[in-house]
């Protein structure tokens, strides 16, 4: 069901794109089989710590994305959907300053899931989907 969710999120940004009169982004063919091949992210108790170093204690009891995304196969488009789809949960009970601070940490929640992944993370880097730099 989530991946489901997910592939109709992608599918609806891109008919957006499309539809909004925009150049489509030139990707890389190297580059786009990066961010579409699948990977086994880390079990939960392993993203729940990796998340919990970085402070995101409150953010994980609120979305469970460590629940979510734990031994999931996934891409990294997929991830990057999710941390997006968890944030914009998240921001519902919230500040708006901490919103700001929240939205800031999307690297670093991407980062620390990927964290095994180099490439992965720097394909989402070239294609400006992720910071090239932690905040």
């Amino acid at each position: 069901m989530e991946k489901i969710f997910l592939l109709n999120l992608l599918i609806f940004g891109l008919l957006l794109q499309a539809s909004s009169g925009l150049p489509e982004p030139e990707i890389p063919a190297d580059v786009m089989r990066v961010l579409t091949s699948t990977l086994i992210l880390p079990d939960r108790a392993t993203l729940n710590y990796r998340l919990r170093r970085e402070g995101l204690d409150r953010f994980l009891e609120k979305t469970g994305l460590d629940r979510q995304l734990g031994s999931q196969v996934n891409t990294p488009l997929g991830v990057t959907l999710s941390v997006d789809y968890a944030l914009n949960d998240y921001q519902h009970s919230i500040s708006d300053l901490m919103r700001a601070v929240m939205f800031a940490k999307r690297p670093v929640i991407i980062r620390a899931i990927l964290q095994e992944h180099p490439d992965k993370i720097s394909a989402l880097e070239r294609v400006k989907l992720l910071k090239g730099s932690d905040v």
